[in-house]
């Protein structure tokens, strides 16, 4: 990993509710969990269309 990347780029577990559906684009969602199968994604419910997704927690 170049040193850019690391500085432009990072995980973070500060993750809110309103990430994007990416099943319906909705973002009436709800973080379910801060750690989804791995420790980069958080796991989210969508209250729209039901479904529950994996969000990256990149923060750029």
């Amino acid at each position: 990993m170049s040193d850019n990347t690391s500085r432009d780029a990072r995980v973070t577990n500060e993750q809110t509710d309103g990430v994007e559906c990416p099943y319906c684009e909705n973002e009436n969602t709800v973080l379910e969990s801060p750690f989804g199968s791995t420790m980069i994604k958080s796991q989210y419910h969508c209250e729209d269309c039901g479904n529950v997704f994996e969000h990256i927690k990149w923060e750029v």
